[in-house]
């Protein structure tokens, strides 16, 4: 069988085949780009990194696939990231592309997280400069720390009776 999508890849492998970061990081199938970015997503026991994607486009074309990487952690841990990014949008404007956490649920039926930039049209230095930020901040919504997690609270309107 000849090599598919990735030159470092053994023959007759798939890069996009799912696999444990630790073998994907041997076989060398993680894209480069996105390589510190699936490293904060991988702390043992708290968050783990399911798939990823560098984001991959032509000279002046929409982009073939946009930027990912896909995990799998707690709600409150997911919920944390997302709210630094949505605090970056509201204060700073340090990221310079959009950026979503989203949720959906895996063959398994178990939840499971995204972080993506859904931007077709990605300028590459400012999405490697994003990557770099988002995995700082990755490293500080998952880091293990003694305090517990809250769950978010929901307000529940059951009237004054």
């Amino acid at each position: 069988m000849r090599k598919l999508f990735c030159r470092r890849a053994p023959v007759g492998t798939l890069k996009g085949s799912l696999r444990p970061v630790s073998e994907a990081a041997e076989l060398g199938v993680i894209d480069p780009r996105i390589g510190r970015l699936v490293t904060a997503f991988n702390v043992n026991g708290i968050v783990s990194s399911v798939s990823s994607c560098e984001g991959h486009r032509a000279w002046l074309l929409p982009a073939r696939n946009t930027p990912f990487v896909m995990f799998s952690t707690e709600v409150a841990r997911a919920a944390r990231l997302a709210s630094r990014i949505l605090r970056d949008y509201e204060q700073a404007c340090e990221l310079q592309h959009y950026w979503t956490v989203e949720a959906t649920f895996n063959a398994d039926s178990e939840l499971v997280f995204s972080l993506n930039c859904p931007d077709r049209r990605f300028n590459r230095r400012r999405l490697d400069a994003d990557m770099v930020l988002l995995a700082q901040w990755a490293r500080e919504s998952f880091q293990v720390s003694g305090e517990r997690l809250a769950a978010p609270q929901h307000s529940t309107d059951q009237g004054s009776q």
